[in-house]
C-alpha cells in the first residue's frame, strides 16, 4: 500500500512539467482604458484586473515565491514602485523618489534591482524587497530593464553608454560591466533563461522588431521570431521552455507564448486592446498539496 501511495505522490508532484512549474501570469493592458495591471491562468484564461486604478499601472514582476507582484505607477503623481499581494491587496509604497521603473526582484527574493532617474541620468539601482537602502549600480547615461541571473550574482540590462541601445550585465555590485551586443540597431529589454545559458532581448536589427536569444556572454545570435510584425517585451516561462511576448502578428497588440526556440507560437490574449510586459509566476499549489499529502499519507500509514 505504501509503495502504491508513494507512486501516486509522486505522479502528482510531477504531473507535467509545464502545468507544474508555470502558474499564473501578470501582465499590462490599456482593455479598461488606462494601464492596468492584469493576472490570468498559464493558458490565458480567467483574466483580472488586479490594480483597478484611474491611473498608470505597468510592468509587473513576481517575487520567487509568485506571492507579490512589483510594478510601477503614477498613482502619487510620480512614478514610484510599489508591491502587491495577487489578491489586490497589502499595497506598499518603494520608492519616494520622482522617476523610478522596471522593478525585477532578486532570486532569492530579498532584493529588487529597478531604473531610476532620481539622480538627473537613468541608472540601474537595487534595494532591499522592502525599499530600504537602496545602491546605484551605474554611473552611465541611459540605463535601464534590469533582469537577474538566476544565481543573484549578475544583472543583466540596456544601456547607450557606447553611442548604440546594447545590453550589457554587470555584477550584482555594480563591478565589471560587460557589453554583450554590439550593433548601430536598439537591442534592449533583456531576459536571463532560468538555466542561465541565455538571454533574450528585443531588437529592430532586422528591419522589424524581433525576439533574438544570445549566450550569456554574447555569442551565438539567434533571431526566434523572425516575422514582420512586432515582436517584443520577452520573458522566460518559469521551466525555462517558454517565451513570452507582446506581438502584433494577428493585428492586435496581443500576448503570446512561443516554445524557447521560437516555434508554436500561441495567442493567449485575443483582446482587440494593447496587451504587454508579460511575465510568468512559478506555480507552488501543486508542490503545497503534495507536502500536505504526504504527511497524511505518513499518519495514515502508521
Amino acid at each position: 500500500m505504501l509503495l502504491y501511495l508513494l507512486c501516486l505522490m509522486a505522479g502528482a508532484i510531477a504531473g507535467p512539467a509545464n502545468a507544474q512549474t508555470n502558474g499564473q501570469i501578470a501582465f499590462q493592458t490599456f482593455r479598461d482604458g488606462n494601464w492596468e495591471i492584469y493576472l490570468m491562468g498559464p493558458e490565458g484564461q480567467d483574466p483580472v484586473n488586479l490594480t483597478r486604478t484611474s491611473t498608470w499601472e505597468m510592468r509587473p514582476s513576481f517575487s520567487p515565491d509568485g506571492q507579490r507582484i512589483a510594478f510601477e505607477s503614477n498613482r502619487s503623481g510620480n512614478f514610484e514602485l510599489y508591491t502587491i499581494d495577487l489578491d489586490g491587496e497589502n499595497l506598499v509604497q518603494l520608492t519616494d523618489n520622482p522617476g523610478n521603473g522596471h522593478a525585477v526582484f532578486s532570486p532569492d527574493g530579498r532584493q529588487i534591482a529597478f531604473e531610476s532617474n532620481r539622480g538627473g541620468t537613468w541608472e540601474i539601482f537595487r534595494m532591499d524587497a522592502n525599499g530600504q537602502n537602496p545602491v546605484q549600480l551605474t554611473a552611465e547615461p541611459s540605463n535601464g530593464q534590469p533582469s537577474w541571473s538566476p544565481d543573484g550574482q549578475q544583472i543583466c540590462f540596456a544601456s547607450n553608454r557606447d553611442g548604440n541601445m546594447e545590453i550589457y550585465t554587470i555584477g550584482a555590485d555594480g563591478s565589471q560591466p560587460q557589453r554583450l551586443t554590439q550593433h548601430e540597431s536598439y537591442d534592449w529589454f533583456p531576459a536571463w533563461s532560468p538555466d542561465g545559458r541565455w538571454i533574450l532581448f528585443e531588437s529592430d536589427r532586422d528591419g522589424d522588431w524581433d525576439i533574438y536569444r544570445i549566450d550569456k556572454d554574447g555569442q551565438n545570435l539567434v533571431n526566434l521570431t523572425n516575422d514582420d510584425e512586432w515582436n517584443i517585451r520577452p520573458s522566460w516561462s518559469p521551466d525555462g521552455e517558454q517565451i513570452l511576448f507582446e506581438s502584433t502578428r494577428d493585428g492586435s497588440r496581443d500576448i503570446f507564448a512561443m516554445d524557447r526556440n521560437g516555434q508554436n507560437p500561441i495567442n493567449l490574449t485575443q483582446n482587440p486592446n494593447w496587451d504587454t510586459s508579460p511575465v510568468w509566476a512559478r506555480n507552488f499549489l501543486d508542490t503545497a498539496i503534495g507536502i500536505e499529502s504526504w504527511g497524511i499519507i505518513k499518519r495514515d500509514v502508521r
